[in-house]
């Protein structure tokens, strides 16, 4: 019995991250506000199965207010001696990355 829960939850987390992965496929391509909401549910998801996102993903969503970061329209990204600066232009929370 145990062992089949433990099956069942490693299968429930892989179909939570396919799901994460599809929203935010999605939210590139969406209207502004169904991008926000498509983020907010993958996010969502992941606390609920408990998924960690990779690097790349967490990079686009904002610490901030939670939104889509689209760069150019909903964040502004300046390269700068080794570090990318990415500012949120809704909340104006910057985040800096460390990049060789």
């Amino acid at each position: 019995m145990r062992k089949r829960i433990i099956r069942e939850k490693g299968r429930v987390r892989e179909v939570a991250r396919e799901r994460i992965q599809r929203l935010l496929d999605l939210a590139d391509g969406a209207p502004l506000e169904r991008a926000d909401r498509y983020t907010a549910l993958a996010g969502r998801l992941a606390q609920r199965h408990r998924v960690r996102l990779d690097r790349e993903t967490r990079q686009r969503i904002c610490k901030g207010c939670r939104g889509h970061l689209r760069y150019g329209s909903t964040a502004r990204v300046r390269l700068t001696q080794g570090v990318r600066v990415v500012t949120c232009l809704r909340c104006g929370r910057i985040t800096r990355i460390p990049y060789p």
